[in-house]
C-alpha cells in the first residue's frame, strides 16, 4: 500500500499500531557495515524504543537477527512483547506474537522460507489487515 511502511502494517496487524517513538532499523550489511548496525541496535534498545527490523536474514546472512536480538534481550524485559510479520499487506501473511522470553536462543529467529518464530503463538487471522476497511 503507498505511504504505508511494512512496519507500520505490521504493527496493525499484530493489533499494535507504532503510534509513539520508534526505530526501523536494516540487518543487510551489504552496505552498512555490521558494527555501524549494532550500535544502532544498541542505541534503540538504550532508548527503549520499539525496535523494527528489516530485512533479517537471507540465505548468506544469517546470524544477524539473532545477534539483534540479543543485544534487546540485555535491555528488554523477559516480558516485553514481541511480534513477527511477514508480508504484513498481502494474502499470504504471517504473523506470530508473545513475549521477549519465548523467542529461541541461538541463530534466534526465521530466516528464508521460516513461516514465524518457534515457541511464539499465531495472530489470530481476524484482526484485521492494514488495507482492510474498519469492520471488515
Amino acid at each position: 500500500m503507498p505511504g504505508v511502511t511494512a512496519a507500520l502494517a505490521a504493527g496493525t496487524v499484530l493489533g499494535a499500531p507504532l503510534g509513539h517513538d520508534h526505530a526501523l532499523i536494516s540487518l543487510s550489511d551489504l552496505h552498512t557495515p555490521w558494527e555501524v548496525i549494532e550500535r544502532r541496535v544498541r542505541a534503540a534498545a538504550e532508548a527503549d524504543l520499539v525496535t523494527c527490523f528489516y530485512n533479517p536474514a537471507s540465505r548468506a546472512r544469517n546470524w544477524q537477527l539473532g545477534r539483534a536480538l540479543a543485544i534487546l534481550a540485555a535491555h528488554r524485559d523477559p516480558a516485553t512483547p514481541v511480534g513477527w510479520v511477514r508480508d504484513a499487506s498481502r494474502p499470504r501473511r504471517v504473523s506470530t506474537g508473545g513475549q521477549r522470553r519465548d523467542v529461541p536462543r541461538g541463530r534466534g529467529g526465521p530466516g528464508p522460507g521460516h513461516r514465524g518464530l518457534p515457541g511464539l503463538r499465531r495472530v489470530p487471522a481476524n484482526v484485521p489487515r492494514a488495507r482492510d476497511p474498519p469492520g471488515a
